[in-house]
Formats: C-alpha cells, structure tokens, sequence
C-alpha cells in the first residue's frame, strides 16, 4: 500500500505499477522511483489514474516534457470492455469540463472559475475527524426552492472549528426524495457526533418558503424518535453568489479542510468550478454552516431545538 509512503523504501525493483495515483501523495513517485535498480539494471514506473488539474504533482510529473517520461492519453469511451451506453450516461451526468477531465482524460485549469486551482491542493485533505472542535454543526440545503435547477443535489455538510482556528468539513451530496433527505440527514447528523465524539451546536435547514415544512418534518421525525437534534430554520435573503463568495477568506488562507469522501470530493468540486459550473449545492451549504457556527459562537451558548436562527 502507498498510504504510508515511507514503507516503499528498502526494495529493488524491477518495475513499479501505480494505480489510481492521483490519489496517492507524490511522496509515493519520488520514493517509488529510487527503487527502481534491480539487477544493476534500470527498472521502469507505469502510472494509471485520472488528472486532478494543472496543479496536482501529476501534470508536474507526466504532463509536461520530461526526459524519458511519456504521457498517453486515453478517453473513455476507447474502453471496448464498457457497456456501450456507460459513456453516454456518465456523460449527461456530469459538467461538460468536469466530463473532459473525468472521460477525456485531460489536464484542465477551469476557465472563468472563481477561485485558483492551487487553492484546492492534496493538503486541504483529511481523513479522520479531530476530537478538538469548539463548535459543530451541520447545515441542509435542500435544493428543492424556486432557485433551484434540474438535477441538484440535496447538500448535507457538517462543519467543525477546532482550536487553532482551523476550519473542518464533511459532506453529503446526493439526488434524493424529500423523504430521504430526512433520514439521511439525521443519520449524517448523529455519525458526525459519533466520530467527532462531540455535540452540534445547531442542525440548520434552509426553509425558504415552502422548504419551512421540511425543517417541521425534521423536528417531528427526531422528537418521534426520541433524538435531541437542535434543528434550526435558516432564511437565505442574500443572492447566492454573493453568499458563496463569503468563503474567499478561508479559501486562500487554506483555512477549511475536507475530509475525504465522495461527498466532500463532489463538494471541492463544485467549489473549484464556482460559479460557471451547474451546481453550487455543496458550497451554498458550505457557506450556510459557516453562518450558522458564527452565530452560535458569537451567541456562546447551543440553540435550543425549537429556536429559530435569525441569520442573514
């Protein structure tokens, strides 16, 4: 296993095949490849992955000319062992850049984004929650008011700030029924306390307009089942764009860091393609539960369950 980069060392190697190695550390090249000397000849390094953009050490590495480095590029639907609708279908389901990336094969820097891909970097990653967090909360956007567009995605996204000021994130992106945004996100809610080992301070649900029973149906579901979540009701009166660009602060100073998980991948995604991609779900609930956990903090003291959050 590449996760500990520092146990590659020792061996020598003929070969070295890295698999999915955008998603390993480039400690994991640099060490892999001084392994390379069995026999007193010079062994070779294949690497197989998917490109993370012009700004992760893989395009360093195989995207640009290097002496005997080679890059080959291979779209998807070159695959001859897929299903012949499989391109097709991940096609219309993805963004048009993120498809080139993810089904071309290609190295991109997103044109008209917001914010620089060197903002989005291997180390704004974690794995395992701190037990240190001061506040915590989770907040919801529904995705189901006048603003929204066909195909969005219910946004779960809990957020945590731990002493030194650092700023933790998780998040729940899916296509779901109204119902099953309520189960998801009790069940998010209480995992997040479990591996945090600590409480939320509020559980926020965007209720414009008609999204207000959604935030009822919640306090009915977890009085019923006897759980003490703190749901609160949260108006957005300010233009989403505007609210999302709140996060520029955090984000240059690399200030939030994302836990890795579809979810949260999903998330940084559509933070790098803000605002000219077609979904902004994950960084509209991002930006909410930034709100939410000032609030409390400033409050400095938990909302109670039934208190509405009077943010702006």
């Amino acid at each position: 296993s590449a996760d500990n980069p520092e146990r590659l060392r020792g061996p020598n190697l003929s070969g070295v095949f890295m698999d999915e190695a955008s998603i390993m550390h480039q400690d994991a090249y640099d060490i892999s490849i001084g392994r390379l000397r069995k026999d007193r000849k010079m062994g070779f390094l294949r690497a197989c992955f998917t490109p993370k953009g012009i700004y992760h050490w893989t395009f360093d590495v195989f995207g640009k000319t290097r002496p005997d480095t080679k890059l080959v590029r291979v779209r998807t639907d070159e695959n001859p062992f897929l299903p012949k609708e499989y391109y097709s279908t991940l096609e219309q389901q993805y963004s048009p850049t993120f498809a080139r990336q993810e089904l071309g094969g290609e190295f991109l820097e997103i044109d008209g984004a917001e914010w620089p891909g060197t903002w989005f970097g291997e180390s704004i990653w974690f794995d395992r929650w701190p037990h240190d967090l001061s506040i915590l909360v989770v907040a919801l956007d529904p995705s189901t008011g006048k603003d929204a567009h066909h195909g969005d995605y219910s946004a779960l996204v809990a957020l945590g700030r731990s002493g030194d000021g650092k700023l933790w994130c998780e998040a729940d992106m899916s296509r779901r029924p109204m119902d099953q945004i309520v189960s998801d996100g009790i069940n998010f809610a209480r995992r997040i306390e479990r591996e945090t080992n600590g409480h939320l301070a509020a559980f926020g649900v965007e209720s414009n307009a008609f999204q207000q029973l959604l935030a009822a149906e919640f306090k009915t579901r977890t009085a019923a089942a006897g759980i003490m979540l703190p749901i609160v009701e949260v108006q957005n009166n300010v233009n989403k764009l505007v609210r999302i660009r709140r996060l520029t602060p955090h984000l240059s100073q690399g200030n939030i860091m994302f836990r890795r998980s579809p979810g949260t991948e999903l998330l940084v995604r559509q933070l790098r393609e803000f605002p000219i991609g077609e979904h902004d779900d994950g960084p509209d609930a991002l930006e909410m539960s930034r709100r939410i956990a000032i609030e409390n903090w400033n409050r400095g003291q938990q909302q109670r369950p039934a208190e509405r959050l009077r943010v702006r």
